[in-house]
């Protein structure tokens, strides 16, 4: 959830994306006083959401395997059983979907739970605990979930190597053994790599963060894809202008949580804007990054009472992109700061 929704626009956008919804869940979750702290932030969420307690009864499952209701809880049952987790991201809408449909059988037949832990995430809806709807928000919008349902393949320490994104899938045993052909392949790829160096090693870690078909996957390996850009610094294979960019926007979000957020916590709302301009000017992040540093560092200069200096940064992001989704919030923010 940006920090500038507000909640009248979150109301309005709740019939959106699945990463919408499931942000705008945690934001309303928060108005009420039940999410809390853990649906701060406009690029990411901030710490561990608690455990949440056993995922509701699935329609048409019949007494089965468990499934879990929060990742972090299955990450760990996963970690110490040395299995993989199955996750579905799925909401009331979406359960009667051919892929979720098939999911649900193949766990109910055992199948799946003899090599996995069964992880079920409920986006945008108030059926599910808010510490599950944070993570949902998390997880959809990292994964670029942009349809539901989605079912996402973990490894033992919590890494996606594979996701199946077609609702209308009606079998899953195909996907499985494609899930398990994808992670060999990154797992020998990675260790191939560790007997390499420079751009030869480059080249493996390449393999490794393609081995699953999938872009978004392959982003949430930041050390991997950091590393590939160290080794072809020169970008002699490419792969500099490859991953640059997306090395560039973590380093990014990773200054926003671990340096502007807590300036704000201590009420240096000053410092954080300055910093957030920093980032802008020295950072080469995506346009979407861009224009919601400039509109992060609007909401601050607002409320520090630059208004003018506030409305000009809110022109600058619009600029960014005039048709973007966040265009649209901007522009609210905009209208919020000189009515």
């Amino acid at each position: 959830m940006r920090r500038y929704h507000s909640e009248k626009q979150s109301r309005r956008r709740l019939a959106g994306s699945p990463r919408r919804r499931a942000a705008v869940a945690v934001a309303l979750a928060a108005i009420v006083g039940t999410a809390g702290a853990a649906a701060r932030g406009w690029i990411g969420s901030r710490g561990q959401a608690a455990p949440s307690p056993g995922a509701p009864p699935l329609p048409g499952v019949a007494a089965g395997p468990a499934w879990e209701s929060d990742l972090q809880t299955g990450m760990i049952r996963a970690g110490a059983a040395r299995k993989n987790l199955l996750v579905l991201f799925t909401s009331a809408d979406a359960d009667d979907a051919p892929l979720a449909r098939a999911a649900r059988d193949l766990a109910a037949a055992r199948a799946a739970s003899e090599n996995h832990v069964l992880v079920r995430l409920d986006v945008g809806t108030y059926r599910a605990s808010p510490a599950s709807l944070t993570q949902a928000a998390i997880w959809t919008d990292r994964l670029a979930i942009d349809a539901l349902p989605c079912l996402v393949w973990f490894d033992e320490r919590g890494r996606p190597f594979f996701a199946v994104r077609d609702g209308r899938t009606t079998d899953v045993q195909a996907p499985m053994g494609l899930a398990r052909d994808a992670k060999a392949r990154r797992d020998s790829a990675l260790n191939e790599a560790a007997a390499l160096s420079g751009v030869d090693c480059a080249k493996r870690l390449d393999s490794a963060l393609s081995a699953a078909g999938d872009d978004a996957v392959a982003g949430c390996y930041p050390d991997v894809m950091a590393e590939v850009v160290r080794l072809d610094g020169a970008n002699a294979a490419g792969l500099r202008t490859k991953y640059g960019a997306r090395v560039s926007a973590r380093a990014a979000e990773r200054a926003v949580q671990e340096t502007v957020y807590p300036l704000i916590d201590a009420g240096d709302l000053r410092g954080a804007a300055d910093h957030l301009a920093k980032l802008e000017r020295d950072v080469a992040v995506p346009p979407r990054q861009r224009q919601m540093l400039i509109a992060f560092q609007a909401q601050l200069r607002a409320k520090l009472g630059a208004a003018a200096e506030a409305v000009a940064l809110a022109d600058r992001a619009i600029a960014v992109d005039p048709v973007s989704d966040e265009a649209d919030k901007i522009r609210t923010l905009r209208t919020q700061i000189a009515p």
